[in-house]
């Protein structure tokens, strides 16, 4: 006989936590937001002695002080600042299970809240839809778009049940949390691209010299996005350009400023080999190109395995090798 499946059995976290009202986590949730217990209980709707006394429950629960006490208010301990955070994750798990129950009884079987950076949700998602309508009709997608580390915020916070996004250089995901995990999708390129009219349309063989010396428009400074500029720039020995324009915006954005501007920015190889996209748009000739961090499928390390988590996964896995350089994003 096979043997039985080992049954997962929560951590001592999860388990205290099991044993605690909604009351209770959320008032973990809103006195972490807020830093007052006057603020966590207005917004409860509870009276200020009725919110200490549930704090004290919890406390008295976990034996440990989980917020300190003071003349402007109260700041969260460390012990507080985790129990918070996976209340959230909790709260917002029991959120999601009800809108499940609700699409349930519209005839849907599964709902996943999908984050997805710009050029991801612009093109890979339109495969996995079509994929998902025609194999997984009953499969609900929420979409959330999100950049950086907000969508890895996002994933590990339980605001959504997986991403499509990249480990960043300057904070892997291994660094970020422990509680996240990825699956390498595809590699991606930064290409250097102009306007018909821009004089680099003209030239062949573009030096990186050229290219630094030329009116950029980049991505933000301090963002992880210019780092990976820059850093591509210092690699072929030039410094990076100073930017004309600097844009913390959607490549669509991008792309409507290239054609206006005789300026040259870089787009993703899925966008800048997309005619439908980079209409107005061409290549400049150069060798210099920029490595991103691939793009990934990230998900909680204790769903990642999860049937519904798997069967989409490989999905977005199957859209992502589909959706490469010079293919439209569709069915």
């Amino acid at each position: 006989m096979p043997a039985a499946r080992a049954r997962a059995t929560p951590s001592p976290l999860e388990g205290s936590l099991l044993r605690l009202r909604f009351q209770h986590m959320k008032l973990l949730v809103a006195l972490a937001e807020s830093a007052s217990v006057h603020e966590a209980a207005t917004r409860m709707r509870l009276t200020q002695s009725a919110a200490s006394k549930l704090l004290a429950d919890v406390e008295h629960s976990f034996g440990a002080r989980l917020f300190e006490r003071g003349r402007l208010g109260v700041r969260v301990t460390p012990a507080g600042a985790a129990l918070a955070a996976r209340a959230g994750r909790m709260l917002r798990d029991v959120e999601a299970a009800r809108e499940e129950l609700r699409l349930l009884e519209q005839g849907a079987s599964t709902l996943l809240r999908v984050g997805g950076l710009p050029v991801t949700l612009a093109t890979v998602v339109p495969r996995v839809l079509a994929s998902c309508r025609e194999h997984w009709p009953e499969l609900v997608l929420q979409l959330r778009e999100s950049t950086g580390r907000q969508l890895l915020r996002d994933v590990e916070s339980g605001v959504v049940d997986c991403g499509l996004g990249r480990a960043l250089l300057d904070e892997p995901i291994d660094a970020a949390s422990s509680a996240l995990r990825l699956a390498v999708l595809k590699p991606e390129t930064l290409i250097a691209m102009v306007r018909r009219t821009h004089p680099l349309a003209r030239r062949k063989r573009v030096s990186v010299i050229e290219l630094a010396d030329s009116d950029w428009i980049t991505p933000a400074v301090g963002s992880s996005a210019h780092t990976v500029f820059a850093l591509a720039f210092q690699a072929a020995g030039v410094a990076a350009p100073r930017p004309a324009i600097e844009c913390d915006a959607s490549f669509g954005t991008l792309v409507t400023y290239l054609r206006r501007f005789n300026l040259v920015g870089m787009l993703p190889d899925a966008i800048a080999n997309d005619p439908a996209v980079a209409t107005g748009l061409i290549k400049v000739d150069t060798t210099f190109s920029v490595k991103l961090p691939p793009l990934s499928f990230i998900a909680r390390s204790e769903r990642f395995d999860a049937p519904e988590i798997a069967r989409f996964r490989e999905v977005c896995a199957l859209a992502s090798r589909l959706a490469g350089p010079g293919r439209e994003p569709g069915p």
